[in-house]
């Protein structure tokens, strides 16, 4: 696993990378190194297993999250999978209820492999994602 600000050696790019710039917060789960293994691969979203076939031996598994300083557009790049909906619909809502103001909401994209998926916040509409805050456990 790869924490990296403003950068991402070893493993694949960000697709916005060249459109939102720096700065990004980038956590990459496989290397470029050992992107060959044709194998599943997946994560857990609050005890719910997301599992995937990388059928074509692509490292894009990566969440990044870019402030959206610039308010640049992003791409319009889709790739849609169901991993990527169990990862928004296992989210949990804050427990005390409170609600973190705007400004603080980030854009985010998330890539899950070949034949995984591929989503940014912006394009979730209906699943009533505003932005993205990271937790830690």
């Amino acid at each position: 696993m790869k924490v990296g600000l403003s950068e991402n050696v070893g493993y694949k790019a960000p697709i916005n990378i060249n459109i939102l710039g720096t700065p990004f917060l980038f956590f990459g789960f496989l290397p470029i190194l050992n992107a060959a293994n044709n194998n599943i691969q997946g994560f857990e979203v609050n005890g719910i297993r997301a599992t995937f076939y990388n059928c074509d031996q692509n490292p894009n598994s990566q969440i990044t999250i870019f402030p959206g300083f610039s308010e640049s557009i992003p791409s319009t790049y889709k790739a849609g999978g169901a991993v990527c909906g169990k990862i928004f619909s296992n989210t949990l809502p804050n427990p005390s209820s409170r609600v973190m103001p705007p400004e603080y909401f980030m854009f985010a994209e998330t890539h899950w492999g070949g034949c995984g998926c591929y989503e940014q916040t912006n394009q979730l509409s209906g699943a009533g994602v505003l932005g993205v805050n990271i937790g830690f456990q």
